[in-house]
Order: C-alpha cells, then structure tokens, then sequence
C-alpha cells in the first residue's frame, strides 16, 4: 500500500529495490489513487487501484510469472480437494491431487511441487507424520506447506507445527479469499527458481 503510516509506500519500494537481497522481489503496489508511473518508474512490477478484487490479484500472479507452478494437494476428503482445486486452477497452476499420506509423499517425490497443501486427518499416514517426512529430506523440506484442517489442534500439535509449515487455515474458514490471500503471504516469501536435489534418507 502507498500510504502507510511513519513511512510510506513509495519509501518502502525504494529501499527494497536499492537492497540487493530484495531488489528482485516482485513489489505490487496498490492506492486509491491511479499513480501507475510513478510505480512503475521506481521498479513496482504492477500497480493496482482500490478496491481490489479476485480478478486484479489472479492477473497479478499471471503477470509476475507465478503462473504454471505445481501444487500438490494432500487430502482423504474430496470435497475439499475439489474446492481448493476450483480456486487455485483460475491461477493456471499444474494441480496434483492425493488422497491420503502415504500417496502423497509418493506424489510429492514424483513431482516435486512448488508448494503443499495438506490436511492433517487422513488414513494410511497422517499430515503429521507426512510433515516429518517432508522435513528430513534435503529435497523436500523447503517446499512450503499449508496446512487445511477441521481439527482443534492440541498444545503439543501445534508445538510440532511450529517452524514446519507456511500457514494453518481452518476448513470451517475456508473460503476463496482466505485461501488466495493465505497462498500470496506465502508464495511471496519464496524463491522459485527452487531444483533441488535428490537426498536419500
């Protein structure tokens, strides 16, 4: 946003294309008033007048070559694989699904996916236990994920979490917003130029 309080917007973009560790991040920088130029001039990537809505972040994420990432989604329950399918596939992402743990981290090693989703609840192997997989392996424990689930976590199940995952989102919350909003707090913080290799256990 452009008017921030203590420092604004435009100071902000400066310093962050002036950063070497930052200057090839994509900045979207967003107003309600139109002052394209300007953005563009010091290095934002799009500019967006509010209000904002679904259409304007999905061409966003096109523009700033987001697009064609593979996501893999971790679920038993396929009603909700199919809503989170529903949602993200107007971002043109490559969509694997699997239906339980044990076929999800065979997925996950076959595809190598730019980020997870991932119910905690399933048969055969729990998200919990998929999370520990993921995490020991060299190849894998820097793919983010984000963790959809109806469970009330307990104390020692979110200590476990702590430093795993990217994101926690509640399926009683779920909803497109929520879930697009969650996904770009996430995809923001990462390099995809990812390729990594292979690591035996």
């Amino acid at each position: 946003d452009i008017n921030l309080p203590d420092k604004s917007g435009w100071e902000i973009l400066t310093e962050l294309k002036t950063t070497p560790e930052c200057r090839d991040i994509p900045v979207v920088m967003s107003s309600i008033l139109a002052e394209q130029h300007k953005a563009f001039a010091l290095g934002a990537v799009e500019y967006l007048v509010k209000p904002i809505n679904e259409e304007d972040v999905i061409r966003v994420l096109n523009h700033i070559k987001l697009k064609g990432k593979k996501v893999v989604i971790v679920d038993d329950n396929h009603s909700d694989v199919n809503l989170v399918t529903k949602i993200i596939e107007k971002l043109n992402y490559e969509i694997f699904s699997a239906f339980d743990g044990k076929e999800g981290i065979n997925l996950i090693n076959q595809v190598m996916p730019h980020i997870i989703f991932l119910d905690l609840m399933m048969p055969i192997m729990d998200g919990f236990q998929v999370i520990e997989y993921l995490k020991r392996r060299r190849s894998t424990q820097l793919i983010p994920i984000i963790v959809m689930t109806a469970k009330d976590l307990t104390m020692q199940e979110k200590d476990f979490l702590k430093g795993k995952i990217d994101a926690l989102i509640k399926k009683s919350h779920l909803t497109e917003e929520s879930l697009v909003e969650v996904l770009l707090d996430v995809l923001q913080h990462y390099d995809f130029g990812m390729d990594s290799e292979e690591e035996e256990e």
